[in-house]
């Protein structure tokens, strides 16, 4: 399987949330594909499951107008502070900012057209 290099700030969708369970985990998640169901939970749009990693990982987030940001109470961030389009894909972008660095391996078929161009 080819694996691509991603920012983490730029990761979105599938590709955040397969590194982002990748990281709860504790090691690369099943990469999903045709024959194995293809689900990747959706941490960065269910509550259910992106909330309790605010708590897990000490995260503050503050809204702004057009994005939220997320960081870890304790880091200091040298550079850009992890943020997103909303609160939850804030949080998952600062979880794997924190455990994994700012930059990742992901899974080809997980890569939109915008997280390629930018890699």
């Amino acid at each position: 399987m080819q694996m691509i290099g991603v920012l983490t700030k730029d990761l979105s969708g599938k590709a955040l949330n397969w590194v982002v369970w990748s990281v709860e985990r504790g090691g690369v998640a099943p990469i999903p594909q045709a024959g194995n169901g293809g689900k990747v939970p959706e941490y960065t749009t269910d509550w259910s499951l992106g909330g309790p990693l605010r708590d897990k990982y000490n995260i503050t987030i503050e809204d702004f107008t057009h994005y939220c940001t997320a960081t870890l109470r304790g880091k200091v961030y040298y550079g850009c502070v992890p943020r997103g389009k909303s609160a939850l894909e804030a949080i998952c972008r600062a979880v794997v900012d924190a455990m994994l660095g700012c930059q990742v391996k992901v899974p080809a078929v997980l890569i939109s057209k915008d997280q390629a161009s930018a890699a």
